[in-house]
């Protein structure tokens, strides 16, 4: 996982074929932005890379003399928050035929692709300046345009042109694209694999150059992986009040607030089943913290939240004074409020964490570790299903979710749904009930980490 800044870099030596390579990574895109994959600098006049454009098209450019000498960008757009894409690009300017110059693979499958305006395929014996004596970034391009989503399982094989199906297959009985975790490819005088595995040492060269790579900033290792896609905020939802005036990163679990009366959803469904997920109140005043209709998320738009039609639109959650400062706390009913002033307790600072029962629509929460009483002040037993601190309706799916009321414009939160990291700060060591996450505070018996895995298996 990284952050947007950092990046896995290294300057190459001559290499086998610098009319020849491959590119392969598996990666899941949390934002939508311009971003990096993996980028080749001589100067600001010689320079190829390999990104996502902001509407998330898959592209690859490549700059000789100061001018164009081949590019081109996927048709499709990737721009899915909860899957794992798989990503080719081939480059062979040695080919007769142009169209076979450049070749792109997106989960096994070539794409046609999209010339750039203006921008043909590179005549043959074009040098690229991706493969040279130079310097090569991992996660980052000209202008500093880093990758701010997850990233595993990269291959760059020097002199050779290999297809998709040299890195990943189709799962026989799933029929889902999958890695290859060992294959027969090779690497030539500058290739590399680096699985990003080690949490002491993600540069870490796999092939059989060894290679010694240098990292700028930090990587995290997150239980989030191309076989199980976790929960993480939702940079799609555009509608819900202007998600344009949020901001994320660290892999799509840090959420700013740029203004008020803001609001994101999850990226994973809550059906049937018990799930487990944590906060961490970085900053700011008045959050609200709990689950939201799926049913009714066309009727979030242009609704604001805390205002007095908003509790209307299925969101079930609690409000508190987050920066512990005397004031009434709330719980929303989704047709009503509830009013204590027990939640008023939460500060910057706090761990806060969700149990939430899909099959009784009973949600519990717990301040660092410790589970709170519900509006009567009754204590709650997670394990016997007793004194929630909200109750939804079960006939309809729920997604996580979180908003921010009031006229405080800095407002952050670092979330955990059981990767392990709250944005970039490490967790704890406590697993759920199948041991698929890791979390700061034990999670109730029989609560899981709201995963792919998990949502197949139990949801």
């Amino acid at each position: 996982m990284a952050n947007g800044t950092t990046n896995i870099n290294r300057t190459f030596g001559s290499p086998t074929d610098n009319l020849k390579w491959t590119w392969s990574a598996w990666i899941k895109v949390t934002q939508t932005q311009e971003q990096g994959l993996f980028h080749g600098y001589v100067d600001a006049s010689n320079y190829a890379q390999i990104e996502l454009s902001d509407n998330g098209q898959f592209k690859f450019y490549n700059h000789v003399s100061g001018s164009p000498a081949g590019a081109i960008r996927t048709s499709a757009y990737l721009r899915d928050p909860t899957a794992w894409y798989h990503l080719v690009f081939v480059f062979d300017s040695a080919q007769a035929t142009d169209t076979n110059r450049l070749k792109m693979y997106v989960n096994g499958v070539q794409q046609t692709g999209d010339l750039i305006t203006s921008i043909t395929y590179p005549t043959q014996d074009t040098v690229s300046k991706i493969n040279g004596a130079w310097l090569h970034q991992v996660g980052m391009k000209l202008g500093g345009y880093g990758f701010a989503g997850y990233m595993s399982n990269v291959h760059f094989c020097d002199g050779q042109a290999y297809a998709a199906s040299d890195f990943g297959e189709t799962d026989s009985t799933s029929g889902i694209w999958k890695i290859k975790t060992s294959p027969s490819v090779t690497y030539g005088n500058n290739g590399y694999f680096l699985k990003m595995e080690d949490s002491t040492n993600m540069d870490l060269d796999s092939s059989s150059n060894a290679a010694t790579f240098a990292t700028t900033g930090t990587l995290n290792l997150s239980k989030d992986n191309p076989s199980n896609s976790f929960c993480n905020w939702n940079s799609r939802s555009s509608g819900l009040n202007d998600f344009s005036s949020c901001s994320l990163s660290s892999g799509g679990l840090k959420w700013v607030s740029t203004s008020y009366r803001r609001q994101a959803i999850g990226t994973l469904p809550i059906g049937k089943g018990k799930w487990y997920w944590e906060v961490y109140l970085d900053n700011g005043n008045q959050p609200q913290i709990g689950v939201a209709d799926s049913a009714l998320m066309n009727n979030f738009v242009d609704v604001e939240v805390g205002s007095s039609t908003s509790y209307r639109h299925g969101l079930y959650y609690v409000y508190s004074s987050w920066n512990g400062s005397s004031g009434t706390g709330a719980v929303y009913l989704g047709t009503a409020a509830g009013f204590n002033n027990a939640y008023a307790i939460w500060t910057t600072g706090d761990y806060l964490g969700i149990a939430y029962d899909g099959d009784t629509g009973k949600c519990w929460m717990s301040k660092n570790g410790t589970f709170v009483d519900d509006e009567n002040g009754n204590t709650p037993n997670v394990a016997s299903g007793t004194y929630p601190i909200f109750t939804t309706p079960i006939s309809d799916t729920m997604v996580p979710w979180n908003g921010g009321f009031g006229s405080d414009s800095s407002r952050t939160a670092s979330w955990n749904f059981g990767g392990g990291y709250f944005g970039t700060t490490v967790a704890g060591t406590e697993d759920d009930e199948g041991g698929e996450g890791l979390f700061k505070y034990n999670p109730p018996s029989g609560f899981r980490t709201l995963c792919t895995k998990n949502v197949k298996d139990y949801g």
